[in-house]
């Protein structure tokens, strides 16, 4: 199209401004004049880029010919060649539908090529074909059938869903179960594992051997005897040489180093076949914040009294909590001042008189 007033000439289809004379645009390659002149001027500008994109798809290689044909049109958008081309490489990958629109953008840019004419009436029928197969496959589905496949379905899946049901709201959840300690070069034996009900005792597992499921076990007792999630427990170790349990946990920010570690020690130290020993170790961040451990000879000191800080040993960091080593109490504090005058009386009475008739009495004759 040319300007009034001036020799230049604006293209139909980027509206840049080309001088007078000028057969195809320099921004997009598209053709400013009709004829086949106009195609051919534009195709040598990309000639070498087309070649080696025609090599390409007849080699196979698909990706290589589609990037390059896309390089060129990075140059020239409206090279009604290229895209041509690329309706051929998607043609023969079975992209019809992407094939469509290339062949008919290279018909808006050159609308006198009876070739790419032709290939997109090709494209067009074979389109109509795959919908016509598509249609005569769907009709042959016996209707009847299929609604009757799908109530089936429907049934059993209402089915599993009251089944599931009913087992969650029936079954009830088993005990915490503490893990028998190994006996010390019983290393080949399974575990035992110490329940209420001995009747039908577990079956070991054949490819676990009996210091992983002992741990795997203590994990799971001390998870559900301290309400915790299974996955705080880091790392769950039992040394059988003196049955010492060793348990890593992963400390929350708003948790209390000493009420955290009291309340895995109270529960795991409860009981004549508690072990004997616990070390509680709290990370965070992947950086060790608290240690501190527990014996068995202090948990049942306190008989039903739950054990304190002061009863923790070996603290780390030192300061926090109870001192390091510091020796078991002999005897349970008593948890009312009704006990504490009952113990004095009873001390008292348990004290025997002295008898006058003793040497070294008082009260004996000289």
């Amino acid at each position: 199209m040319e300007v009034p007033g001036s020799n230049d000439i604006i293209c139909d289809f980027c509206f840049a401004m080309n001088p007078q004379g000028a057969h195809i645009c320099e921004e997009c390659g598209a053709p400013l004049v009709d004829g086949k002149e106009a195609g051919d001027e534009s195709d040598k500008l990309v000639y070498r880029d087309l070649a080696r994109a025609n090599l390409q798809r007849m080699r196979g290689d698909f990706a290589a010919a589609r990037e390059t044909c896309l390089s060129i049109l990075r140059r020239y958008p409206n090279n009604a060649t290229t895209q041509g081309l690329l309706g051929d490489i998607c043609r023969e990958q079975g992209e019809l539908g992407q094939a469509k629109e290339w062949y008919a953008m290279a018909l808006d840019v050159r609308p006198d090529d009876d070739n790419v004419r032709s290939r997109l009436r090709e494209t067009e029928s074979a389109m109509a074909a795959q919908e016509e197969a598509l249609r005569v496959k769907v009709a042959e589905v016996p209707r009847t059938g299929g609604r009757w496949f799908v109530a089936g379905l429907a049934v059993i899946a209402v089915g599993i869903a009251g089944g599931a049901y009913w087992l969650g709201k029936n079954t009830k959840p088993a005990p915490a179960q503490r893990p028998a300690p190994i006996p010390l070069g019983q290393a080949s034996t399974s575990t035992a594992i110490a329940t209420e009900d001995n009747t039908s005792p577990p079956e070991p597992l054949p490819t676990v051997g009996p210091e992983l499921e002992a741990e795997r076990q203590a994990r799971a007792f001390l998870a559900a005897e301290c309400q915790l999630p299974e996955s705080r427990f880091l790392d769950v170790e039992i040394d059988p040489r003196g049955n010492v349990w060793r348990v890593t946990v992963s400390a929350l920010p708003t948790d209390d180093p000493t009420t955290l570690t009291l309340q895995m020690l109270n529960p795991g130290l409860d009981g004549n076949d508690a072990p004997s020993m616990m070390t509680v170790r709290l990370v965070r961040d992947g950086k060790l914040l608290y240690a501190a451990d527990g014996t068995r000879q202090v948990r049942a000191a306190r008989g039903t009294s739950l054990m304190a800080a002061a009863d923790l040993q070996n603290v780390w960091p030192s300061g926090t909590g109870a001192s390091p080593n510091q020796p078991p109490p002999s005897n349970p504090a008593p948890s009312n001042p009704e006990e504490q005058s009952g113990t004095t009386e009873s001390n008292n009475s348990e004290t025997p008189a002295p008898n006058p008739s003793e040497p070294g009495s008082d009260t004996a004759g000289n």
